[in-house]
């Protein structure tokens, strides 16, 4: 991981279905650095840091001194999220978007185009996919990039479609 916090244990990975302009990096670099600098979890500050990858992920990582960071925090960084991606016009949290590696890059792909891709080949089972959904330090290291044969994602695959290696 990232930054200077090898202690950080949460992570939230916020991802845009496009990548970012020029311009969308820097007002996010300004709004994300704005919002970490008030983030708490009941009135604690959380000890936070961000990564910006890809031109489309926005990393979050925080800790709370006091103990495990709960609802109130999380509650936020969605609601920032939200705002931030409607400033944006990019849906943030859309859970239902999926992202792989491609020559280097980031692309995405909706649940409904999958199958589409893998029928083309271009997706298979080795494809790199990132894992949205990790939300502990340790499984960003280890679980950020996965083959697509071992993402969760793979399970809404419908059974008439067949990957390929």
């Amino acid at each position: 991981m990232k930054g200077s916090f090898p202690s950080i244990e949460r992570v939230w990975v916020y991802a845009s279905p496009r990548p970012f302009t020029e311009a969308e990096i820097q007002k996010i670099h300004q709004a994300t650095k704005a919002f970490l600098t008030d983030w708490a979890d009941h009135g604690v500050l959380l000890q936070s840091d961000y990564d910006l990858l890809y031109d489309r992920f926005i990393i979050l990582r925080g800790k709370n001194p006091q103990g495990r960071v709960d609802g109130c925090a999380i509650d936020s960084s969605i609601h920032f999220m939200q705002q931030l991606g409607a400033e944006l016009g990019i849906n943030l949290i859309d859970r239902m978007t999926f992202y792989y590696l491609k020559d280097g890059k980031a692309h995405s792909v909706s649940r409904e185009d999958l199958p589409k891709l893998i029928n083309t080949s271009e997706i298979d089972e080795n494809t790199l996919f990132f894992n949205t959904l990790v939300q502990t330090k340790d499984d960003y290291e280890q679980k950020w990039l996965i083959p697509f044969k071992d993402h969760w994602v793979k399970r809404l695959l419908p059974s008439s479609v067949v990957l390929g290696s």
